[in-house]
């Protein structure tokens, strides 16, 4: 496990990037083909 100032720390930061990828998957997604990305789901 990771120490305690360094979790607190390393958890949203990566939260945020995850949230940032996965937003940026759904706009590229949803411009390129809305419904393969739809069907794949």
């Amino acid at each position: 496990m990771i120490s305690g100032g360094l979790g607190y720390a390393f958890v949203p930061v990566m939260g945020a990037i995850i949230a940032g990828v996965a937003l940026l998957l759904v706009l590229f997604s949803g411009r390129a083909q809305p419904e393969e990305a739809f069907a794949n789901r």
